[in-house]
């Protein structure tokens, strides 16, 4: 789409879609919900991914547990959308999908969870997740916000 700006306005030097990291993946989940015609969305416990309601949630143990708000004044109605992994814990992403497989609209995640002293995401769990949701027709999106 910017190449597509470009050329029509030949003299634009950049091409900004979005205004910060938290409205370019809203923008992106946003895009994967309206694809898929599901609503959850997994992503890692610890990372950050922008101020939007069902990103600020923190999820309890256990594969069954429903994203908890973990900020205030973010409604439980959002944030039990949210799903929420265990960072670089593969056994945790496996068990989100196998329960929820036909609900994920797609896994976030940063490849450098920044919030958390910058860890590095182990390769096998990017690769994981993106297998994963492929496999159940969803997307994976590695952004940083």
């Amino acid at each position: 789409m910017a190449r597509t700006v470009i050329d029509a306005v030949p003299s634009m030097e950049m091409v900004r879609m979005v205004n910060s990291g938290t409205e370019a993946t809203m923008s992106a989940i946003r895009l994967a919900r309206g694809y898929t015609g599901r609503d959850k969305v997994v992503k890692f416990e610890g990372a950050y991914h922008g101020h939007g309601d069902f990103l600020l949630v923190k999820a309890g143990s256990g594969a069954t547990t429903f994203g908890v708000p973990d900020s205030l004044g973010v409604p439980a109605d959002f944030a039990k959308h949210t799903l929420t992994a265990r960072f670089n814990d593969l056994v945790s992403v496996r068990n989100l999908i196998n329960v929820y497989s036909k609900d994920v609209a797609c896994i976030i995640l940063e490849p450098v969870a920044g919030n958390m002293g910058s860890f590095p995401q182990r390769k096998a769990s990017s690769r994981v997740s993106g297998r994963s949701a492929m496999t159940m027709g969803s997307f994976s999106s590695s952004m940083r916000s």
